[in-house]
């Protein structure tokens, strides 16, 4: 069941990138910084970035003629850790849009690199209420570029 949510929340996520393709470059950077080693691990770690690589294959690996690429890192549910990610990837690796969270500081912490480097940002289930009113203000300031 998570699998097939999250194949089918990826496909309408690929979906709304199509859009804001006309980026330079010859990729699609997706990115998902993630709990991968902790108390989260089980239900956002390594299934999650499976889900996402089975996604992209079932898109066929690539958008528009261009190569998609995920990259994948732990936060270890530190915000800062997850933050520095983040900005690392949008400034150096063409980031177009990323995944993660999954603890309420983490995504609390990536949801203001997302408004700043006006990348779109599409949180787990970590921090619910406190996280999705800066999230939507982060996705919709990186939509509205």
């Amino acid at each position: 069941m998570l699998f097939k949510s999250t194949l089918a929340a990826l496909g309408a996520l690929l979906s709304l990138l199509v859009a804001s393709l006309a980026v330079a470059g010859d990729q699609v950077v997706i990115g998902d910084i993630d709990d991968l080693s902790g108390v989260y691990a089980d239900a956002t770690g390594q299934g999650a970035i499976e889900g996402a690589n089975m996604a992209i294959a079932d898109f066929g690996g690539s958008v528009l003629g261009k190569k998609i690429v995920l990259l994948t890192a732990d936060h270890q549910n530190k915000p800062d850790i997850g933050a520095s990610k983040f900005r690392e990837w949008a400034d150096q690796n063409g980031l177009n849009m990323l995944l993660g969270g999954s603890n309420t500081g983490v995504s609390i912490a990536m949801a203001k690199v997302a408004a700043a480097k006006k990348v779109p940002f599409f949180r787990g289930w970590g921090g619910r209420r406190v996280a999705d009113r800066r999230r939507l203000h982060a996705l919709h300031r990186a939509l509205s570029v």
